[in-house]
């Protein structure tokens, strides 16, 4: 197609390229002449402006004549021929160049053993969608999702078993009070026996493993509440734990005061078991009785020595060391008084022995009832701390 408008191009002009190289070669060499002296006008080689046109040609000139009217002939563009321009080199058949390089092949065809290879994975992988990248976002997503549902009910579920760990431990000490004020009036009973008393020791056992374990559970540490939640539900707990955390060692104190009472009459009731004192008796008598006696006083300065320690018994206490050392030379005026066969005097000494046990056991009953007004008022007072403690858990559940 090049090569056929280069063609049309020379055949406009008039110009024969392949039958007159000799004439255009001719006139090159004249017009390079002709420039070294003064050029003749009609001579001058015509040059060609910018639009085409040969310099010092009308149109008319340059198109030559038309055949027809020339009335109207200005009113058309004028035909203007393309100027061929005189060059050294000769013009080469450009559709002969352009079939070589359309011919033209690689001496080397790179084509010939060329096959796909695989693409590596790292190069495969380098996309826009991976399912790597939306799995990590909906774990995050996930995460997310659990820290604002899941953790919070996490640590309600904490605040909730740590109210529970002191409520329940509340509620059994409360339950255990009734029983407790009923043991309180048998172990301050006069006339309560040692069978009696001696049946007290399995409830007070567990009213102290009862207030052991409010006591632990007030003094454990709160449990935390998960990271990025808000730790309210288990701040709410301890006003709870705060007003109960008391009551565990009042109902020990309690537990202690009747535990106390009841080994101090159960010891007590052993102080000064004496034998049949006879007011006349022969040596063999006299003999035993002085191994019994003996044996009465050590026993007695044993328990004296055991007793517990309770402010409200302080004065019978002492009152029974004051007849335990009297005893000391009791028995030795009332063996002699046997060994001299002295009745009346051995009758007098009876006499004082006895009344001094009796004034000693009328003496319990004022320490008794003290000791029950007190405890009892203690047991009032912790079975309204209790009910208090567990409403106030009840409210915030």
């Amino acid at each position: 197609m090049i090569a056929d408008r280069v063609d049309s191009r020379r055949v406009a002009v008039g110009v024969e390229t392949e039958t007159q190289p000799d004439e255009s070669a001719e006139s090159i060499e004249d017009a390079r002449e002709k420039t070294s002296t003064e050029p003749d006008a009609a001579t001058l080689p015509k040059e060609v402006d910018a639009g085409g046109a040969v310099a010092g040609e009308t149109v008319a000139d340059q198109a030559g004549e038309v055949d027809g009217p020339h009335d109207d002939a200005s009113a058309y563009p004028a035909i203007v021929p393309v100027p061929v321009i005189a060059d050294d080199a000769p013009v080469e058949n450009t559709s002969e160049m352009v079939g070589q390089l359309w011919t033209a092949r690689d001496a080397s065809q790179p084509l010939e053993d060329w096959e796909p290879e695989e693409i590596d994975r790292k190069v495969g992988s380098a996309r826009s969608f991976r399912w790597t990248t939306l799995i990590g976002v909906l774990a995050i997503v996930g995460l997310i999702v659990a820290g604002l549902v899941v953790l919070p009910s996490i640590t309600q579920q904490r605040a909730d078993s740590y109210r529970q760990s002191i409520t329940d431990p509340l509620r059994e000490l409360r339950a255990e009070l009734p029983d407790t004020q009923a043991s309180l009036a048998i172990a301050t009973d006069p006339t309560s026996d040692g069978g009696a008393l001696e049946g007290l020791t399995t409830q007070l056992t567990t009213l102290a493993a009862k207030a052991s374990a409010l006591d632990a559970a007030t003094r454990a540490d709160p449990p935390a509440a998960p990271l990025f939640t808000s730790s309210a539900p288990i701040d709410e707990v301890e006003p709870v734990r705060n007003q109960a955390e008391p009551l565990g060692s009042v109902a020990l104190t309690i537990q202690r005061r009747i535990a106390n009472l009841v080994e101090y009459r159960t010891l007590m009731s052993g102080f000064l078991v004496l034998p049949e004192l006879p007011t006349v008796a022969d040596s063999d008598t006299q003999a035993a009785l002085r191994v019994e006696l003996a044996a009465a006083q050590a026993e007695s300065a044993s328990i004296l020595a055991e007793l517990p320690n309770e402010a409200a018994l302080e004065s019978h206490t002492a009152m029974a060391r004051e007849i335990s050392q009297r005893f000391a030379t009791w028995q030795v005026d009332y063996l002699e008084a046997l060994r001299t066969n002295d009745a009346d005097g051995a009758a007098v000494l009876i006499a004082e022995l006895e009344t001094s046990l009796a004034e000693l056991e009328t003496a319990l009953v004022i320490p008794l009832a003290q000791i029950r007004r007190e405890v009892d008022a203690d047991l009032i007072d912790l079975a309204r701390e209790i009910d208090e403690v567990t409403a106030l858990a009840d409210e915030i559940a």
